[in-house]
Formats: C-alpha cells, sequence, structure tokens
C-alpha cells in the first residue's frame, strides 16, 4: 500500500479543517477556513459566495460547487451519523478524527488504485462540547447510484448485465486494494456512464477500513450488496444466473487486480 497523501491541517477559532494542498490556493479564494463560511458550508451545505447545485439529500446535504479557477467541481456533503441513534446526535459528531480518519482512508485506497472518489478536504466546527462536520471529493458528473441504474426500466438488458459486471469488477478492485465496506450496498455504488465503458466507483468510506479482507469477509459484503439491490430495486434484476455472472466476475477481477499488485 502507498504512503497516505499529504494533507495539510489547521485550526482557527472554533473551525477545523484538512485540504489537499493542491486545492488549497483556489478555495483559500472563497474563504475556506473562515469563521462564517465553515458555518455555510456545514451548517447550510451551501457556500455563500458561489453557486452550487444541490443533489437528492441521502443522509442530510449534498451540494455540486464549483471550483475557482479549475475545471473540477466539488461534491460536498454533511457528515452525519445514521443508524437508530442519529436523532440523539443531531448533526454532531463527537471529534474530528472521523473526519481526519475518512480523508486518510479515501486517499490510501485511491493511491492504491482503488475506485474511490478523488479526495480534497474535510472541515469541523465545533459546537459546544461536539463539532459538525463536512467533508468534499472530486464530483463524478456523469454517474447514477446503482439502485438507480438497474432500475431503469428503459435500460436494454444486455447493457442492465454490462453494468453488473463493471460493479463487480470495481468491487474486486476496491477489495484487492485493501478496502472493507461494512456498509456496501446499492446506494454507494455509482455507476460511471462518462467513459467509452461503464465502470463503477464506491463512495460513502465514513466505515470503511483498510486491510485486504478475508473470503468471507468479501463474500458477506457482496451477499449484502445483492440484498441491497433486491430489497430497493426489482428484484428481478439479479436472477441467479446474474447473480452467478456476477461473482464470477468478482472473482476473476479479484484474483487478477491481487496478482497485479505482489
Amino acid at each position: 500500500m502507498n504512503h497516505v497523501k499529504r494533507f495539510n491541517t489547521y485550526k482557527k477559532d472554533s473551525v477545523w479543517w484538512m485540504i489537499d494542498p493542491e486545492f488549497e490556493e483556489a478555495l483559500q479564494q472563497v474563504g475556506l477556513g473562515s469563521l462564517s463560511q465553515a458555518k455555510d458550508w456545514i451548517k447550510k451545505g451551501d457556500p455563500s459566495n458561489l453557486s452550487s447545485t444541490r443533489l437528492e439529500p441521502g443522509r442530510g446535504v449534498s451540494q455540486i460547487i464549483p471550483i475557482p479557477g479549475r475545471s473540477e467541481s466539488l461534491h460536498l456533503r454533511r457528515m452525519l451519523h445514521g443508524g437508530l441513534l442519529a436523532p440523539l446526535w443531531r448533526g454532531h459528531l463527537a471529534g474530528v478524527g472521523r473526519v481526519r480518519r475518512e480523508l486518510e482512508v479515501n486517499s490510501r485506497l485511491r493511491q492504491a488504485g482503488a475506485p474511490v472518489p478523488q479526495p480534497v478536504f474535510g472541515m469541523a466546527l465545533r459546537s459546544g462540547a461536539l463539532w459538525k462536520a463536512c467533508f468534499a471529493t472530486i464530483y463524478l458528473p456523469e454517474t447514477q447510484n446503482a439502485n438507480q441504474w438497474l432500475s431503469d426500466g428503459a435500460l436494454e438488458n444486455d447493457k442492465r448485465r454490462v453494468g453488473i459486471r463493471a460493479i463487480a469488477t470495481s468491487i474486486a478492485a476496491f477489495h484487492a486494494y485493501g478496502g472493507k465496506h461494512p456498509d456496501l450496498n446499492a446506494g454507494n455504488i455509482l455507476v460511471d456512464k462518462g467513459g467509452s465503458e461503464l465502470s463503477a466507483w464506491i463512495i460513502d468510506l465514513d466505515k470503511v477500513r483498510v486491510g485486504t479482507p478475508s473470503h468471507p469477509k468479501r463474500h458477506r459484503e457482496l451477499k449484502r450488496l445483492i440484498r441491497s439491490i433486491q430489497k430497493e430495486g426489482n428484484p428481478t434484476l439479479l436472477t441467479p444466473l446474474t447473480q452467478r455472472e456476477f461473482i464470477e466476475t468478482y472473482e476473476d477481477s479479484f484474483q487478477k487486480k491481487r496478482n497485479e499488485s505482489l
């Protein structure tokens, strides 16, 4: 595994942030790290001096924000607790450790070759004894989450099977390059339609850990993914035939990637 990319870390007043130096100058132009901008980005997810396009929210606010002077845009999202305890936390985190960990895990996996978005910065704002935080990656413009893409009624069966194989290949690379994703489901896989061939990205890395998962753990993650597709989408999308093809594609790709990394 490659060394993690260096991020610059700052703390000013009640604001803490870590940022990829490549983007630091551009984002300083719009007040990155200032108290007023931190409040705006973290609490509303809508920067006051940048145009932004709101995405459909998942666990909270999610925005597309252009980066001044660059061709890329940011995908900015709030970092929130999920699950049954989410209402108790009320949008807060206990500290900045989760933000730091996701930046470092995301960066290490991307440098190793895993299909994950490029991380840009994480920011946290102290709120009493707790923190509120947001996280930014480079926006992937021609993507759609796997459930939405697979459930498209206009999608031809052959193309759907190509997409399923692309998802299997991307998960195999993610595992082979050291990703363990205990919350792998169709909502945190993006199908990318922007290239000459379909591909897929793994997102929502806040619970991900680095270290090649064992065979049983890898297949538990795959079964979880299949259940999520069948539960939230059309149950016929993964028939016994396509499930077998999915697993076979995954195993072939995993072994190839593991051999390449040795």
